[in-house]
């Protein structure tokens, strides 16, 4: 029976760490949504698009990196411009392709911070299908906490065991 408890109230604490952190990583993500909108919108032209080699903990990921060149407030900058969703990809001919919808002379808007300008995103920045999919997980850990104190043991007797006295 304490076993049982045990298990329950670890299972309990597990999912509710887990959603906790799936909750802050979507609020990360609308905030920074939500503060891109507030920035100015204005036009820029891709100076340079790269498709970068990185080692990381899981393997070898290819991803395209753009180049962006604007005039804020007069001030002309260069910043590498950020975009939602994942455009890394195992693959170094998918990251090539993804990398072709950013061609070098290409004219877009995007909006600029003007408190930090080297920090650009698109206007289609927004929040991504793994964003959402995220804030349900986070939902469903929340959710299996609900049966918790109700869950009980089975005693010994309902499965069987019933000792037997002569």
């Amino acid at each position: 029976m304490k076993t049982f408890t045990i298990i329950k109230w670890a299972f309990g604490a597990f999912s509710a760490l887990v959603g906790v952190f799936c909750f802050l990583y979507f609020y990360v993500a609308y905030r920074n949504v939500s503060e891109t909108q507030e920035w100015p919108k204005v036009s820029a032209v891709v100076e340079e698009t790269t498709v970068t080699r990185q080692d990381r903990s899981k393997g070898i990921t290819y991803c395209p990196t753009s180049t962006v060149k604007y005039e804020l407030n007069g001030t002309p900058h260069t910043a590498e411009l950020q975009t939602s969703g994942f455009v890394c990809s195992r693959s170094e001919d998918s990251a090539r392709r993804a990398a072709e919808a950013w061609p070098r002379g290409k004219e877009l808007q995007i909006h600029a911070n003007p408190a930090k300008p080297t920090q650009v995103r698109s206007v289609a920045f927004s929040l991504s299908f793994a964003d959402y999919l995220v804030l349900f997980v986070g939902c469903l850990c929340f959710l299996l906490l609900l049966p918790l104190p109700y869950l009980k043991p089975k005693s010994a007797a309902s499965q069987g065991f019933e000792p037997r006295i002569p």
